[in-house]
């Protein structure tokens, strides 16, 4: 899971797990960037997210989904 990004969507939650970590964003909010504690997670699709999905994304760089 060293490069699979994967976002799982409910009715009011944005769950992220990236390298074995979980993320969870609270409010769905339709936002480019989401922060949790120091790590700085910016969204850089073309979509928006809907309710109720799993999205993977793998094969590429973890700096095309962190930033610091």
């Amino acid at each position: 899971m060293s490069n699979t990004l994967i976002i799982r969507t409910t009715l009011s939650k944005v769950i992220i797990c990236v390298q074995e970590k979980k993320f969870i964003y609270s409010d769905f909010i339709r936002k480019e960037r989401y922060c949790f504690d120091n790590l700085r997670f910016k969204i850089r699709f073309d979509f928006y997210f809907t309710f109720a999905q799993t999205y993977v994304y793998r094969n590429k760089s973890l700096a095309d989904y962190l930033k610091y």
